[in-house]
């Protein structure tokens, strides 16, 4: 997961964790995922990667998960 999140553009970050939210088999990964940024990454990425995560998608109405 490190590896995955550590050296990336926050928002090929964010992709991958909107498309695991849609699968209740991805649960894990979802909470994993946004957590190694945490850890992995400046702190100031924390609250951008949320903002991203949070925006409302163009296809559909805003998430509610991470709200």
């Amino acid at each position: 997961m490190r590896s995955a999140v550590a050296d990336r553009p926050l928002e090929e970050v964010a992709q991958p964790i909107t498309l695991l939210e849609q699968s209740p088999l991805y649960a894990r990964a979802t909470v994993d995922a946004p957590r190694a940024v945490g850890v992995n990454r400046c702190v100031d990425d924390v609250p951008r990667l949320v903002v991203l995560l949070t925006r409302p998608s163009p296809d559909g109405p805003s998430r509610t998960s991470w709200s």
